[in-house]
């Protein structure tokens, strides 16, 4: 395991859980023999296009609901096919599973590594159509894409398209992926393609996630667990020469929510993270007495505490 990335987890589709026989898929998937090889999360397939589900999908949810980890789903974008009626469907097939009532969800993401032949522009603008569509229907997605696929078939990064988390894909032991032109800062990191796991009949795609557990939970939406009145973690401020601390967990440009600074290399305990977007907050010690104290622990893609 990376210490650096310690929360691993699985993305998979009918490719890893089906069979064809007879001319007909059938779902093979042994959870018996998968279980002792569970890792933090699943992603899984759900639909591509505006009329394919994947056909695992169903089968997938009943079986890894039962694990009660955390989950989300992907759709496979289809650049040539209206982005509202895509989005649309993906709505629509969620709903089919009650999805907004199931717990220990993830972001869904969209996995965008098809140009279909279209201009750059195009790809983007549709796919941005895409995530505002989604975003309204349940909240923000995070894009998955590669460098390679990315930088010739999609760069430059449009304005509409910044403020998503990334999922990248780049297979290399290196320490950390290629980015995509655009983004400075990864989310998740699909790192190997071809991982074998007893009970499944196909490869696993294996995926890194940027933080450790707390940030990872905060992206779990319905259950997870309330933190602590202890502290959670002690950083170490890397902002030079210091950090702004907030009342509340949110840049104001005019700065009416600063009650003070902690300063480059000091130490300090956290007892809460809070995900914005993109960005994520430490709340700080602070008697009674004082104003909530807010740090920016990671924004806009700049990391400024890290832990000690």
């Amino acid at each position: 395991m990376n210490n650096t990335y310690p929360v691993i987890g699985w993305d998979i589709s009918f490719w890893t859980t089906m069979v064809r026989t007879g001319g007909k898929l059938v779902y093979v998937a042994k959870w018996d023999l998968i279980k002792p090889h569970l890792q933090s999360f699943i992603y899984f397939k759900a639909t591509q296009g505006v009329d394919k589900v994947d056909p695992a999908f169903f089968n997938n949810l009943d079986k890894i609901l039962e694990l009660n980890i955390p989950w989300g789903v992907f759709h496979f974008f289809e650049p040539k096919e209206d982005p509202i009626k895509q989005a649309n469907f993906f709505a629509k097939v969620l709903n089919q599973v009650d999805y907004k009532r199931l717990p220990n969800r993830l972001p869904s993401w969209l996995d965008l590594e098809w140009d279909q032949g279209l201009p750059n522009k195009t790809v983007t603008s549709r796919a941005t159509t895409w995530l505002e569509y989604v975003m309204n229907y349940d909240r923000r997605p995070i894009v998955y894409t590669s460098a390679g696929f990315w930088n010739y078939h999609c760069a430059p990064m449009p304005d509409g398209m910044k403020d998503y988390m990334l999922a990248v894909a780049q297979y290399t032991k290196n320490p950390a992926p290629i980015l995509p032109k655009g983004w400075n800062i990864w989310t998740f990191w699909q790192y190997d393609p071809n991982f074998k796991i007893p009970g499944f009949v196909g490869s696993v795609d294996m995926n890194r996630f940027y933080g450790d557990n707390v940030d990872f939970l905060k992206l779990v939406d319905g259950g997870h667990p309330t933190v602590p009145p202890e502290h959670i973690g002690i950083v170490r401020i890397a902002a030079s020469p210091s950090l702004l601390v907030r009342s509340t967990p949110e840049f104001i440009p005019d700065r009416r929510n600063v009650v003070g600074k902690v300063w480059y290399n000091s130490v300090e305990k956290i007892y809460e993270l809070r995900t914005v977007g993109s960005d994520v907050w430490a709340r700080l010690s602070c008697s009674k007495a004082e104003s909530p104290r807010w740090g920016a622990m990671r924004f806009q893609g700049k990391l400024y505490m890290v832990y000690v």
